[in-house]
């Protein structure tokens, strides 16, 4: 363990602690030669004891050595001191995405979305150059002084899930970040292992939150809930993320890597994209069946209601309807009984003409006549009509 103003191999002067995770202890140091600050990683002697370890660390710090990118830490040398090894890397000035979200609770997605395109950036540059980080959680993303996430600890991972070692006790990975395939077959992961832990980092930045359930005293239970179970909705968690944002959470923690994309550019834009054809019908279809139940029997219940309290009413109104419309029915004996009419009415007026036209003599005077009763006029014989009316 190294101590305060400890020199170091002649080249570097440790001036204090500044961390500890599980694959080993951070210090700041100056390195003597460049006359600047910079972080050692002193590895825990667990995992520089056996040669194959100690080879493959040297393996992967040449491939880590060559990446260069804003948003990455740059590994400078890896150093063997007796019977340890350790780490250079450039010293970050700032605190890891952990700390802070220890200190907000969460971010707003106008902080978060800036944080997560940079990190995107600097895993697709490092996927580009055949290195997979296996191990991206919120503790491995430092944020410096500017706000700029810079991704360290590449390829530590890789080695010991290789060996089959833990960090800690604790398995590869930080076991709520890992992807499903990462705990079912650690050695046949691909770049989609990290897609998935950046979404699960992601669901943490805008929520405060880890979507599986923390409280389970079995690493076994977490492990199968990870595998088996889907992520909680993070809008139940904080509502005030868009819609693009949570598709593209639930995109990235798909199950099955082969519904992930392959390469973290794809998600630069993801959440401002349009939904395409199929997916608005899919989700229209999605959202239909879901509600369709729902409404049905909404329907139904209103109907039971209207009937238990307009039953009576309805029922009148249906009789009525019946009754009215039998009343206006027309048959043979309706229309001979019009025409019966229609002819005594055209006789009566006849009749009444002829009586006006009939004039009386001036200078005659009124002989009385015997009155003679008339038969009334409904019951004047008609003659048959010959018609055929």
């Amino acid at each position: 363990m190294f101590v305060e103003n400890q020199i170091i191999k002649d080249e570097y002067r440790i001036i204090r602690k500044i961390g500890e995770g599980g694959m080993g202890t951070v210090f700041l140091a100056e390195d003597l030669q460049m006359q600047q600050e910079v972080a050692i990683k002193l590895l825990h002697m667990a995992m520089t004891t056996d040669p194959e370890i100690v080879e493959r660390f040297k393996t992967e710090a040449k491939a880590q050595y060559k990446l260069t990118h804003p948003y990455i830490v740059k590994l400078t040398r890896l150093v063997q001191n007796g019977e340890h090894y350790f780490i250079v890397m450039e010293y970050i000035e700032g605190m890891t995405l952990k700390e802070m979200l220890a200190k907000t609770g969460l971010l707003p997605e106008d902080r978060a979305l800036p944080i997560f395109h940079k990190i995107l950036r600097g895993l697709a540059y490092a996927h580009s150059q055949g290195i997979i980080h296996r191990d991206i959680k919120p503790g491995n993303i430092i944020i410096d002084k500017n706000g700029n996430p810079k991704i360290t600890d590449f390829g530590i991972a890789k080695i010991l899930g290789d060996k089959g070692l833990t960090q800690t006790g604790t398995k590869l990975g930080t076991v709520y970040y890992m992807s499903p395939e990462q705990i079912k077959n650690p050695k046949g992961v691909d770049q989609r292992t990290d897609v998935y832990s950046l979404g699960i980092t992601l669901y943490e930045m805008l929520t405060g939150k880890l979507p599986y359930n923390t409280g389970l005293d079995s690493e076994y239970d977490l492990m199968n809930e990870i595998v088996n179970t889907p992520i909680k909705n993070p809008l139940d968690f904080y509502p005030h993320i868009s819609p693009g944002v949570v598709k593209m959470i639930y995109h990235m923690t798909y199950k099955d890597k082969l519904e992930r994309y392959a390469h973290c550019e794809e998600y630069l834009d993801f959440h401002l994209r349009k939904p395409e054809k199929d997916e608005k019908q899919s989700t229209a279809q999605n959202v239909s069946s879901g509600a369709a139940s729902f409404v049905l029997l909404l329907g139904l219940a209103a109907l039971v209601v209207l009937l238990f309290i307009f039953g009576n009413d309805i029922q009148r109104w249906i009789q009525g309807s019946k009754a009215s419309i039998d009343s206006v029915f027309v048959n043979q004996d309706s229309i001979d009984r019009v025409e019966y009419e229609r002819l005594q009415d055209e006789r009566n007026k006849e009749k009444k003409k002829k009586e006006k036209d009939t004039v009386k003599p001036k200078d005659e005077k009124p002989v009385d006549t015997v009155k003679t009763e008339k038969k009334p006029v409904d019951e004047e014989t008609i003659p048959p009509d010959t018609t055929g009316n």
